[in-house]
């Protein structure tokens, strides 16, 4: 990604203008020979020479004469031959200037330069400077580069950022995709696991589970709560785990009666009836059973083409690296959401 700071510069020869004209409109008339033959033959073999000195820093300098510059010739509605006049003295020249462009428009009294600022790095910052003053020769580079040093210097932390993006943009986009096929394979087992469960569910057995005291919430991955209640199903049965909601768990107290179905699971003999008939279509598998929600195991992956390889494909070749360092900038992103998530759930357990 390139990053390009444009900046337009007037100089002006104070050894043409009154002081008065220095320290009163803001816009200096750029034209002062009109009325001299002799000083607009000075000022054109001026301007030439300034331009044959360009020249010379920048071998692929070439007259830039447009459109656009003629309409300052017409600047004050002068006369045919003033502006033919004009013509023959003003100068203008483009040239290529560390990554950018440079145009200059020289008039009787004012020098307009146009430049763009490419990726520049703070540690390029007296390179610049010493290419700068070469390009301007005699015109306040010094002033110029205290006007702008605030936009330079955010400019070389935006590069140094971009930097920094490309480097890294590969192993990011490596880690985005382990983390998505992580995800996705975290949907399907766990769609797995329920689907199994409810498949070796009983419903024609409904029996009541009697609560005697509320298990201590544990903590799956160490982040979501996992409740359960102990009890018994029947007078002469011993005592059971039964996995519940939130819901149920906060309502649940000793003698709360629930109604279940069995399992043919010794891990989990009994499950809610709620929890069973909420638990949607299952898909058989053989023994095994897929939940519903398997269906979102299909989001990361969709997600992480239409965000991040989607654009890679689909950017030319020459910007496809700027592409790929914006992985890095998805999986920041991606990590402060995460982040986010853990710091309210540290909350929430402080609390």
């Amino acid at each position: 990604m390139t990053h390009t700071l444009d900046v337009a510069m007037a100089f002006v020869d104070t050894s043409r203008v009154s002081a008065a004209d220095l320290q009163g409109p803001a816009r200096i008339d750029p034209w002062c020979a009109d009325g001299s033959i002799d000083e607009s033959e000075a000022i054109g073999w001026r301007n030439r020479d300034i331009c044959r000195r360009l020249g010379l820093v920048f071998p692929d300098a070439q007259a830039a004469d447009d459109d656009s510059d003629f309409d300052a010739l017409l600047d004050g509605d002068p006369s045919q031959e003033a502006t033919v006049r004009r013509l023959h003295r003003s100068r203008a020249m483009r040239a290529r200037w560390r990554g950018g462009q440079l145009h200059v428009r020289l008039h009787d009294r004012v020098a307009e330069v146009h430049l763009s600022v490419v990726d520049l790095a703070l540690e390029d910052r007296e390179a610049f400077a010493a290419d700068l003053a070469a390009c301007l020769h005699q015109l306040a580079t010094s002033s110029w580069q205290a006007q702008h040093a605030a936009s330079l210097d955010r400019l070389a932390r935006r590069v140094a950022r971009s930097r920094w993006r490309r480097r890294l943009g590969p192993a990011s986009l490596a880690i985005l995709a382990a983390l998505v096929r992580v995800l996705s394979s975290a949907i399907v087992a766990a769609a797995l696991q329920r689907g199994t469960l409810m498949l070796q569910v009983d419903p024609t057995l409904p029996q009541t589970f009697v609560t005697d005291t509320l298990g201590p919430p544990a903590r799956r991955l160490g982040l979501l709560p996992a409740f359960t209640l102990e009890g018994r199903v029947g007078a002469e049965a011993g005592r059971v785990q039964l996995p519940v909601g939130r819901s149920e768990f906060l309502r649940a107290g000793p003698g709360a009666p629930y109604t279940v179905l069995p399992t043919r699971r010794p891990q989990a003999p009994y499950v809610l009836r709620t929890d069973f008939e909420s638990a949607g279509p299952i898909l058989r598998l053989g023994a095994s059973g897929l939940a519903w929600f398997a269906a979102l195991a299909v989001l990361p992956p969709l997600l992480f083409y239409a965000i991040t390889v989607r654009p890679i494909l689909r950017a030319d070749p020459a910007a496809r690296s700027s592409r790929v360092a914006d992985a890095s900038r998805h999986l920041l992103r991606l990590l402060l959401a995460v982040g986010v998530f853990l710091a309210v759930v540290w909350v929430q357990r402080a609390i």
